[in-house]
């Protein structure tokens, strides 16, 4: 293709992509100016939950990125009343919602949050994090944690397709398309292979070509959070979406998650589903988050709670990991998004094409 050519396609997608940036904005911002959110509210009493992924971005300096979530942090603690997780879901237990409060959540533990936590405790704003055990843990073999170690090293492999043979004896072909029926026999015999996994470990390891820079807090990291307020709640063992899983996976993510996040900060009654849309949770890992002792689990899609939401699917206004400007920041936080969501939700639904909402899983950026 002529140059020139390439080139104009490329200004033209720029522009589009650009127009379509402003036409968003200016919908978030004008839905939530308009009060549609409330409209919508079946109930006079209503929280907020955000979650944010990340806190820096590579389009700016980080003392640019930090200034902007100080003014975040400043219009929240005026506009809305910050309180924990923990007071939201005690709240929600006796069937109470704290009207005009507002939840901070981060998932997946990245650096980022550890950079930027005093920001937090600076203007009052309590945060909570929920941890990928599997990710946190997979910096550096523990015995103890062979299991879980083993299952995220075959869950997030992406070298060459390799055969490993256990003991002599045991195959674990390393290809994509065996790694759940991989994990599952490995969950299923994990007595018998349970002194092989180190091996299998380290030998992932050896054929990972070029191991990622280390982007998740340590747990280190997350106890000196911890120490200062900041809740640390479950979110599975190797970032998967759960009901896709087969019944062993599905009771390993969900205990195994609360097992350890106990084990290390003493408590654990919240877990957010990874990914959290449409076809990552059902009423079957309701019941078993319940069985396993959660008292709440979070999703992802945008919406507010009320004293109707289930406790175990409460919504959150995901934030992009994109600079915002402050007035769409506001316009988010404030539901501008809500409407849009149902509106596509219920044109679908019309059309008979609710399944193409379903989730697809893809690699997150860690």
């Amino acid at each position: 293709m002529p140059i020139g050519i390439s080139r104009t396609i490329a200004v033209t997608h720029s522009a589009s992509s650009e127009d379509m940036d402003t036409i968003r904005r200016f919908g978030l911002v004008g839905s939530a100016a308009l009060g549609v959110p409330r409209l919508l509210r079946r109930s006079k009493a209503a929280a907020t939950v955000l979650l944010s992924h990340r806190y820096f971005s590579g389009s700016e300096a980080k003392s640019r990125s930090i200034d902007r979530l100080r003014g975040q942090l400043e219009w929240l603690q005026g506009a809305y009343k910050p309180i924990s997780v923990s007071t939201l879901i005690n709240g929600l237990a006796k069937g109470d919602v704290l009207n005009d409060s507002i939840v901070v959540t981060t998932d997946d533990a990245l650096c980022d949050v550890y950079e930027v936590c005093e920001e937090f405790r600076n203007f009052g704003v309590p945060l909570a994090i929920f941890a990928c055990v599997g990710w946190v843990g997979s910096q550096a073999f523990v015995e103890n944690d062979a299991l879980i170690q083993a299952v995220n090293a075959i869950q997030w492999y992406e070298g060459p397709d390799a055969r490993i043979t256990l003991g002599g004896k045991f195959n674990c072909d390393l290809v994509p398309s065996k790694k759940s029926e991989n994990i599952d026999w490995i969950l299923n015999e994990r007595e018998l292979l349970l002194p092989h996994l180190e091996e299998l470990y380290f030998e992932i390891a050896a054929l990972t070509e070029r191991p990622r820079p280390r982007a998740v807090c340590t747990w280190s990291e997350l106890h000196q959070l911890a120490s200062v307020g900041v809740y640390i709640g479950a979110h599975s063992v190797s970032h998967v979406p759960i009901s896709q899983m087969s019944a062993v996976r599905r009771d390993f993510e969900i205990k195994e998650s609360k097992r350890v996040i106990e084990a290390q900060f003493g408590s654990c009654t919240a877990f957010a589903y990874p990914y959290g849309m449409r076809g990552t949770y059902s009423d079957s890992t309701l019941a078993e988050l319940k069985a396993a002792g959660f008292q709440a689990a979070f999703l992802t899609h945008s919406d507010i709670i009320t004293e109707a939401s289930s406790i175990f699917e409460l919504p959150r206004i995901t934030l992009p990991d994109t600079p915002l400007p402050l007035i769409e920041f506001k316009a988010r936080v404030r539901g501008g998004g809500i409407p849009f969501r149902r509106l596509k939700e219920f044109a679908f639904s019309k059309a008979g094409l609710m399944d193409t909402l379903d989730f697809r899983p893809e690699i997150p950026s860690v």
